[in-house]
């Protein structure tokens, strides 16, 4: 039988010529670039504060927010240097389109963030709307929320006629369910680095054990 080929076998027959080439970045590709990230400094810089998403990090770090509100706040020659100095903060913040979904919050993160935030209002009005049978629920899925406290809070925001203090409770509520379920996700995120090191350290110490095993 004849022996069989292997993949690495037959790209090694490959002829380079029929290889394909990696794309080289033209002049044209940097100034379009260049002229992006100057359009987005642009305008970042006239937008005034309360009409801009949240500037998450990533891709918005600490330098670069402090470089978009400086160039708010300046005028004349010195916005058109701090506009300049974003544009060129912006490269480092991945590519023209990268930056403009994080404005649109289209990241992972902020994505992420929206739907952990919707979940928080669904529990909410299930614990308004459903009382006793939500909270049991939500007790169930989080044994260390404070049972008391969450039907304190949930008699309170019922209130009617609805006044300033049912809505104050109302805004405790769901910050006691976001609270809630931060410590869990907290908790399970270390438990999952916990679990990943013991692995990683079962693994090196296997394959110390291995290498040390003298050849027959």
């Amino acid at each position: 039988m004849a022996p069989m080929t292997t993949n690495t076998e037959m790209d090694s027959d490959l002829d380079p010529d029929e290889m394909p080439e990696p794309v080289e970045r033209t002049r044209a590709d940097d100034r379009h670039e260049a002229e992006a990230f100057a359009e987005i400094a642009e305008r970042l810089a006239r937008a005034k504060p309360n009409e801009l998403p949240e500037l998450s990090d990533p891709p918005f770090d600490a330098d670069l927010r402090q470089a978009i509100g400086d160039a708010q706040r300046f005028v004349k020659n010195a916005r058109a240097r701090q506009i300049r100095r974003v544009a060129k903060l912006l490269r480092g913040a991945g590519s023209p389109e990268e930056v403009r979904d994080a404005l649109e919050g289209k990241t992972p993160e902020l994505l992420a963030k929206r739907i952990s935030e919707q979940v928080n209002e669904t529990w909410r009005a299930q614990l308004l709307a459903d009382g006793d049978v939500a909270l049991t629920r939500f007790v169930a899925e989080f044994p260390d929320a404070d049972r008391r406290q969450l039907r304190q809070l949930m008699r309170q925001a019922r209130r009617t006629p609805p006044d300033a203090r049912s809505k104050r409770a109302s805004t405790a509520l769901i910050r006691l369910v976001r609270e809630v379920r931060l410590v869990r996700e907290v908790r399970l995120s270390r438990e999952v680095r916990l679990v990943q090191s013991a692995q990683a350290q079962t693994s090196e110490q296997g394959g110390t054990d291995f290498e040390a095993k003298p050849e027959i």
